[in-house]
């Protein structure tokens, strides 16, 4: 009997726990927001974010017209004064041959260039052969001074 007594006060002291335990759970479910309470919290943040997302796209789609706009209005404009400005045959004729002296220019600067590379490479020729020469003269008048 005692025994019986003592396993049902330990079983009693277990309860009893349990109890405590799930009267603090049933507490906190009380006190905090229900999981509907969370999702539906959640749900409203992300709804924000899409209007605030929505809004930044239509800003920049706002913005990107507007400056298409701009450019197509500049572009019209700038067409407007090319046609309006005239080029007589005398402008033409003038333009032509200061092209053509351009292209004289940049041909002879070519050649000129051309003429110095030239110069360049047979001046390092003759250097290097200089070179050799003094260095075989320094050679001998070596062996000059050690006979």
């Amino acid at each position: 009997m005692e025994q019986e007594r003592d396993a049902a006060a330990e079983k009693v002291k277990s309860l009893g726990k349990e109890v405590a335990n799930l009267e603090a759970q049933l507490e906190a479910l009380r006190l905090g927001p229900s999981e509907r309470e969370v999702l539906e919290k959640d749900k409203s943040m992300l709804e924000k974010d899409v209007q605030k997302f929505h809004t930044i796209v239509e800003d920049l789609t706002n913005t990107i017209v507007m400056e298409n706009k701009r450019i197509s209005e500049e572009n019209e404009e700038a067409e407007k004064r090319v046609d309006a400005l005239t080029v007589n045959a005398r402008d033409a004729e003038r333009m032509k041959r200061k092209l053509h002296a351009m292209e004289r220019d940049i041909a002879e600067t070519e050649l000129a260039r051309n003429d110095w590379e030239e110069k360049c490479w047979d001046l390092d020729a003759t250097l290097a052969h200089k070179l050799k020469e003094l260095e075989n003269l320094s050679i001998e008048c070596h062996h000059a001074l050690w006979r």
